[in-house]
Formats: C-alpha cells, structure tokens, sequence
C-alpha cells in the first residue's frame, strides 16, 4: 500500500530562462530565472524576476527576487531585498564590510 500525495504541495518557480540583452555583460555572477539584464553586473547574486536596465551597473551585491533596477543606476556593494524599485540614475555604494541594505518593497 502507498501513501496518497498531495498535488500542488508547493508553488511552481518554472520561469522563462534569463534574458541577456545584446550588449549587457555579465562577470562572476549566479543568475536566476526569469531575470532580464540589459546592464552589466559583476559578482553579484540576482534571484528570479529580477529586472536591470541598460546603462546600469552593479558589483559585488545580491539583489533578490521580483526587483527592478532602472536605466543608468550603480550599485556596489549592496543587499536589496525582495520587490524593490530603483528608478533611473540612482547610486548606491557600500563596502564589502558594510553593505547598503535597502528593505523589502521600497521605491528608491
């Protein structure tokens, strides 16, 4: 006799691959699905859903899911939580010993 299971026990995290515009670059970075980077980034960790523009940069940061960096921002150094919006042209820079923390759902 086997045990009955249960369907639709976790929600589905299926997504479109990573999307990498012509020109973005990308160097020593773990990139999820579903992302869309038309920027540069550098070690760094973006989780799914997570939405770069073009003429942005970011090093050394991990920017979690469901986030949207706009056009022409820099980042270093940086832990972005989920569901943030960074709009066109924002800087943000921390250290390696004392990141920039931006909270869950913000609008920078």
């Amino acid at each position: 006799h086997l045990p009955q299971v249960k369907t639709n026990l976790y929600k589905s995290t299926r997504r479109n691959p990573a999307y990498y515009a012509e020109n973005s670059v990308v160097d020593e970075c773990i990139v999820a699905d579903g992302c869309v980077i038309k920027g540069e980034i550098a070690h760094s960790v973006l989780f799914r859903k997570v939405e770069i523009e073009a003429g942005s940069k970011i090093t050394g940061s991990i920017v979690m899911q469901g986030t949207k960096i706009g056009k022409n921002v820099h980042i270093e150094h940086a832990i972005i939580d989920k569901d943030v919006v960074i709009t066109d042209g924002v800087r943000l820079v921390g250290t390696a010993h004392s990141p920039i923390i931006i909270k869950k759902g913000e609008t920078i």
